[in-house]
């Protein structure tokens, strides 16, 4: 479907300071770094930031490993598996980082990248 982009108003990607300022003490409140970095340690079993190898990018993603291990450090890409990934990196099943704090994958792997721990 086409749709034609807004003559006037804030252009795609851009945001107001109140609505960043807000955003930010959302995920503060929703994921804060100390529990976060706390998650992470005890569900993966290893310590922040996580440098992407063989067996991490294949237990991120079992499919398509390869595509993890291109990725540049704290990518959105790495950041988005990271924070949907349903098992630590031994295969155990774990509930996903965006599960724990009930949150969307999008808005954990936003999280995982600002925080850059990954």
């Amino acid at each position: 479907m086409f749709r034609e982009r807004p003559i006037s108003g804030p252009r795609l990607g851009e945001q107001n300071p109140a609505e960043r300022e807000a955003d930010k003490f959302a995920a503060d409140f929703l994921m804060p770094k100390k529990l976060l970095l706390t998650r992470i340690r005890t569900s993966f079993d290893v310590e922040p930031p996580i440098v992407v190898r063989d067996a991490e990018a294949f237990w991120l993603d079992m499919d398509q490993p390869e595509d993890l291990l291109r990725a540049s450090p704290n990518s959105h890409e790495l950041a988005f598996a990271l924070a949907k990934c349903p098992r630590d990196f031994h295969g155990n099943r774990i509930l996903s980082l965006a599960e724990q704090f009930k949150v969307s994958v999008q808005a954990m792997a936003y999280r995982v990248q600002e925080l850059r721990l990954i």
